[in-house]
């Protein structure tokens, strides 16, 4: 059974919810690249049919195109969601003639009987609450894709939100027919559909199962990795790091979710988990001392542009760039401690694409598409427009809010990139004040509304509620979502305010998503990262 080495999962936790048994350790380097979003990232790769790297029009083309679904992805297969799923008329444009559902009554189109009026196939099956998917309905699936395959038909496979469920099925079916290696078919279909393909840990499981059963694994996932090759000794191929990806556990979460043990407990799985801490703690610290050069995504600046020269600022630095450990689809729920169902994932994601988004006492999040939404901002009691992207944001909606009665005010920081927060903050501190003082609220925006802005929204909830560096900016991306803060510079300054008014995290090692074993509730348990 290919999957029983793999597999011993609990459905609900959107991470993977790795219960059991480590995968072969073979698997872990092309685990890791899956759910490293740096690896497989689309936009990083040359087009291949120009072999050029992509411009931005490009990028904004093919985002374009991602999100106009059905998505074509292999032979006569589509990929959508259950809402596409809806429009017979985009269907029958595209030849499709036959629909599979994979995942059950839940996501059942409520027009059926238009399907069967416009001579469209339907078969549904319920693998939503499948750990070992392939093993059960792969053949299934196939059959029925073969089928409309013969009488020269397209068909559509869909679920709830067209990545995950729906994506090991089409991934799966693409790989075995064009006989491709399973890192190169995700890279391809992310590349189609878009990062947040196939993220979810079990389902990339099930499909590095099957590569392996069939030949497909491939031997080059280090070609993959975004890291310069000499770090990868240390970090790709890191079983800890792997399993840390599967499980989503990190330092530091509440006792309520689960008994705590000590890595220096007697027995066999004691003398484990204190072999694999000391082959974490070199590699964290080989990390570490390489943070002057180059390493890819986790490169420092120049340090004429940087403040970061204190050793103990850089652990700091690995967090905020590491796009695990603040990741707030792997961090519980903070009013329950349980891990975040598929759900409530759906919601939060939701939530944060609903701008402006409330981030603090008074204080909003925005970019310059919503600040047009001046009805939005009405309903939401903003008073304030605080523009810090400079001209090229200024909103088309400044005669409405003239008219709202809503102070606007733009302060250009294009030009104070490295030095923002110590020429702006103190100007944008009390504009926020007249705010709260009229007992409205402001709204901080930027193009994106995950740059500059993210930079001042971190830094006055910091200020105002006290709360430590990362603590601060794993809160954020909660509510903004994981691009938050991504710019390096902004990162640095924000460390810099933050050590100045003592609000450095007193145990940053608590927000690495990597863990040898069990969970650990207390920094004394935890090993000796920086010496």
């Amino acid at each position: 059974d290919v999957f029983a080495p793999l597999l011993s999962h609990k459905m609900g936790n959107s991470s993977g919810g790795f219960e059991g048994r480590m995968p072969n350790e073979e698997d872990l380097p092309f685990l890791q690249v899956l759910n490293d979003k740096r690896c497989l990232d689309w936009r990083n790769s040359p087009d291949p049919e120009t072999g050029k790297s992509l411009s931005a029009e490009d990028e904004r083309r093919m985002k374009r195109e991602q999100g106009c679904l059905p998505v074509h992805i292999s032979s006569n297969v589509f990929l959508s969601d259950a809402r596409s799923a809806q429009k017979i008329g985009r269907l029958k444009h595209l030849g499709i003639a036959f629909v599979l559902n994979v995942a059950g009554k839940a996501v059942e189109p409520p027009n059926l009987d238009e399907y069967h009026n416009q001579g469209i196939e339907y078969k549904m099956f319920d693998a939503s609450k499948e750990t070992r998917v392939l093993d059960s309905y792969l053949a299934e699936a196939r059959e029925y894709i073969a089928m409309a395959r013969e009488q020269q038909r397209n068909v559509l496979v869909y679920c709830k939100n067209g990545y995950d469920l729906s994506g090991l099925f089409v991934a799966s079916e693409k790989m075995l027919l064009e006989g491709r290696k399973v890192l190169e078919t995700v890279a391809e279909c992310r590349r189609l559909r878009g990062n947040d393909f196939l993220k979810i840990g079990v389902y990339q499981e099930n499909l590095i199962g099957l590569a392996r059963k069939t030949g497909l694994l491939g031997m080059e996932s280090e070609r993959f990795m975004t890291l310069p090759k000499q770090e990868q000794a240390s970090f790709a191929f890191d079983p800890v790091k792997a399993r840390s990806v599967l499980t989503g556990e990190t330092f530091g979460r509440p006792s309520s979710m689960g008994t705590t043990r000590s890595h220096s407990s007697a027995g066999s799985q004691g003398s484990m988990n204190s072999d694999i801490t000391n082959s974490f703690s070199s590699s964290v610290k080989s990390m570490f001392n390489s943070m002057g050069s180059s390493m890819g995504s986790l490169k420092i600046l120049p340090a004429k542009k940087a403040k970061i020269t204190n050793e103990e600022d850089k652990i700091y630095v690995v967090v905020l760039r590491d796009p695990l450990c603040l990741n707030w689809r792997n961090r519980p729920d903070p009013e329950t401690g349980e891990a975040l169902t598929l759900d409530e994932q759906d919601k939060i994601s939701k939530d944060q694409k609903n701008l402006p988004v409330h981030m603090c006492e008074s204080v909003y999040i925005g970019s310059t598409r919503a600040i047009n939404r001046v009805g939005r901002l009405k309903h939401l009691g903003i008073t304030h427009v605080l523009n810090l992207a400079g001209p090229d944001a200024v909103p088309s909606s400044m005669a409405s809010l003239t008219e709202a009665g809503i102070v606007y005010k733009m302060i250009a920081t294009e030009k104070d990139q490295h030095t923002a927060l110590e020429k702006h903050l103190a100007e944008v501190r009390a504009f926020i004040a007249r705010a709260r003082e009229g007992d409205g609220s402001c709204v901080l925006y930027c193009k994106t509304g995950s740059d500059i802005s993210a930079l001042f929204v971190a830094a006055e909830k910091m200020l105002c509620e006290g709360t430590h560096l990362l603590a601060t900016v794993a809160q954020c991306r909660r509510l903004r979502g994981n691009a938050f803060l991504q710019n390096e510079s902004f990162q640095e300054q924000l460390l810099v305010l933050a050590r100045q008014h003592n609000l450095l995290d007193r145990c940053a090692e608590h927000f690495l998503n990597i863990l040898p074993g069990d969970k650990i509730g207390h920094a004394e348990d935890m090993p000796l990262l920086v010496q």
